[in-house]
């Protein structure tokens, strides 16, 4: 917590406002936070220690709490199967720290995946293996009224809830999972009908029969894929990967074009604005990307949806080579979910300060004079 950046004295209007989002009425045991990038986990793992004295400082009990943030805070995101692996393992070692018995108690939920693709699943086949419409004939026999065998035979079919088309579309969602990840939107149609469709893939995969207990089983990555995409979260921070258009292949440059037209220029912008979406109303939201969405031209649109839509919180500049081995223009700032206008924020310039070594300890210089003299 040594470069939290804590706001300024504020007027009464927002310092109401703030007053309530830090309000001791908050259950702990309701706080999301989400990493749609998470990578090997180095976010979730200060997102674990930040949950846990928390968690300290409500009474909990030291060796209840890892369990709790690890099956209700911390959510993460990533297409590579690898660094999903690794991010849990992170996660699990520090749980370990405060409960050596956790992976020996109960099965462990974590909500960290890996996006699983569809490319390898025949959609009309699964859909019509699931959806099976039956028809029942009701056919009169009763020799007691011959009249009747000239009547028509009466059929009633019945049909689930959902359709084939249902499938289907979940299918075709996650084609393209390994290449668009969390930025991958979920529509307004799929959201209302999932419970619906988790449900009736639970109960194909409680049947006894096989083709259609192993067709199900293929389907519940993507239900468990479709809830993280569309569930909203009270903090949403990443590093997102960054890529101009150049880097992108057809398939990404088209889906950016269609979905994410005025901030289709580099990777890390859609995934800014997928990541507001991410956050409930009033949510907190922090970045490290490039630093040249404040200033150039092509990011006009970006930095017209962050001031006239959301509030900076803080923003630190760091300078080209502010990390060694690697020399790149970086900032990291926060958001809160809401337009505020009257909302000061934070801000800390650090392009005057060659070299990665210094950086850290200037940041601290200025924050600390800043606490110290109420700005």
């Amino acid at each position: 917590m040594e470069y939290y950046i804590k706001p300024t004295e504020q007027g009464p209007k927002v310092q109401k406002q703030l007053d309530v989002s830090v309000s001791v009425a908050l259950n702990p045991e309701e706080l999301t936070f989400l990493d749609p990038a998470c990578g090997s986990g180095h976010i979730l793992v200060e997102a674990y220690d930040l949950f846990k004295e928390i968690y300290l400082e409500r009474g909990y009990r030291s060796k209840d709490i890892p369990r709790i943030v690890l099956e209700k805070n911390l959510y993460g995101i990533d297409i590579d199967e690898r660094a999903a692996q690794l991010s849990c393992f992170a996660l699990l070692m520090k749980a370990r720290q405060d409960d050596i018995r956790i992976m020996h108690r109960d099965k462990l939920k974590m909500n960290v995946i890996a996006m699983q693709s569809t490319k390898h699943l025949d959609a009309g086949r699964i859909a019509a293996t699931l959806i099976q419409e039956k028809t029942h004939r009701l056919i009169e026999t009763n020799e007691l009224f011959p009249e009747l065998k000239k009547q028509p035979i009466l059929s009633v079919k019945k049909t689930p809830g959902i359709t084939q088309d249902d499938i289907s579309n979940l299918i075709a969602l996650f084609k393209d999972a390994k290449t668009l990840g969390s930025l991958i939107r979920i529509s307004k149609g799929l959201k209302n009908s999932l419970e619906q469709i988790k449900a009736f893939i639970n109960e194909k995969n409680n049947k006894r029969n096989p083709l259609e207990k192993e067709t199900a089983r293929q389907l519940k990555p993507f239900i468990l894929q479709t809830e993280l995409l569309y569930k909203k979260y009270d903090c949403v921070v990443t590093n997102p990967p960054y890529m101009g258009g150049k880097g992108m292949n057809g398939r990404l440059k088209s889906y950016l074009k269609d979905n994410y037209a005025e901030v289709k220029s580099d990777l890390f912008s859609a995934f800014i604005v997928r990541n507001t979406e991410f956050a409930l109303p009033k949510g907190q939201l922090g970045f490290m990307t490039p630093f040249v969405w404040m200033f150039i031209s092509s990011y006009e649109k970006l930095r017209s949806f962050l001031i006239d839509q959301k509030t900076i919180t803080s923003l630190v500049q760091l300078e080209y080579s502010g990390f060694d081995g690697a020399t790149v223009p970086i900032c990291t700032f926060t958001l809160e979910n809401a337009h505020n206008p009257d909302f000061k924020g934070g801000y800390v310039r650090l392009s005057d300060f060659k070299g990665a070594a210094v950086q850290g300890p200037k940041c601290l210089e200025i924050i600390q004079a800043a606490r110290r003299t109420g700005k």
